[in-house]
């Protein structure tokens, strides 16, 4: 079961589903800018929300001055009400906070390794997707070829628009199917990443032990 406290995501689906999911740092990159983009606007919204809170605590106080006895216990309910959210809300904004310094943490590591660096992030989006979309399909291939020995057809489909499917998605395929009739040949693919970097090792993460 995938379990968080209180987090979009953990480090761990960062490291290893979301970035590093990805086959190029520049699309790591962008991957990673979106997740912080969310984070950023949930804690503004926090900020947003904790200035409304002061002032409706203070409009409370205010009102409780000329209320009679049972609007004075509705608005010291009011207040007890945002008494008691407030350790929930403290806790949200901190795994908010750490969260995204866990992102930033990743994009400085990502950060020296983009082709695209140099142009603007919509740019470098856009300049990213022929080859991560080749190095998608590659691993798609690979794949599919390992557990049931066949393309489907709608993602082979997909594969012949690529405009690399001559050059290299092909070769790729003939190459699968070689290696898998020899001894050990399935284990060739899954002792490597077709992804060009690896996100968790720049993290200093332990394959073996990440908690």
């Amino acid at each position: 079961m995938i379990v968080k406290r209180h987090r979009t995501n953990s480090n761990f689906q960062l490291a290893y589903f979301i970035a590093g999911k990805c086959y190029t740092a520049d699309a790591a990159y962008i991957a990673l800018l979106n997740q912080r983009d969310d984070r950023v606007m949930a804690l503004n919204h926090a900020r947003v929300q904790a200035m409304k809170q002061q002032a409706r605590i203070q409009r409370i106080q205010q009102d409780m001055l000329t209320a009679d006895a049972i609007a004075q216990l509705e608005l010291r309910a009011d207040l007890l009400e945002i008494e008691l959210a407030q350790p929930m809300t403290d806790q949200l904004v901190t795994a908010a906070q750490d969260e995204l310094a866990f992102i930033d943490l990743c994009i400085e590591r990502v950060q020296p390794l983009r082709q695209y660096a140099h142009m603007s992030d919509a740019d470098a989006a856009e300049a990213c997707q022929r080859e991560e979309f080749r190095l998608e399909f590659q691993h798609r291939i690979e794949n599919y070829m390992i557990t049931t020995g066949q393309i489907p057809a709608n993602e082979f489909e997909s594969m012949r628009r690529h405009p690399d499917f001559t050059t290299c998605l092909l070769p790729h395929i003939h190459t699968v199917q070689e290696q898998l009739i020899s001894t050990g040949g399935a284990q060739k693919f899954l002792s490597h990443t077709t992804a060009g970097f690896d996100l968790p090792a720049l993290l200093g993460f332990d394959h073996a032990t990440t908690n």
